[in-house]
């Protein structure tokens, strides 16, 4: 099962991943992986409409707790990410 969630990405964060050569989606990829190994995929390497920005997820875990428990460390990991400064610690 994918999901492909639209995300907002605050200016500082566009900033950001423009300062270091990326695409914001990238950015959050990359730092999203690095930092909780969680794996999604950008948006960007699928065409999506211009100015907006997705994150692709594939659900293979089971049971339902783990998936719940894997949802919790994106959501905190992602509100982490939207109001740390440059080169956020986690």
């Amino acid at each position: 099962m994918y999901a492909f969630p639209n995300i907002k990405f605050p200016q500082k964060v566009v900033d950001e991943a423009k300062a270091k050569g990326m695409l914001p989606d990238v950015y959050y990829c990359m730092e999203l992986v690095e930092n909780t190994g969680i794996v999604a995929v950008p948006g960007s390497g699928f065409e999506q409409e211009p100015g907006t920005w997705h994150i692709r997820l594939t659900n293979l875990v089971s049971p339902k707790e783990e998936l719940l428990n894997t949802l919790e460390r994106l959501e905190e990991f992602t509100k982490k990410f939207f109001s740390e400064s440059k080169n956020p610690k986690f």
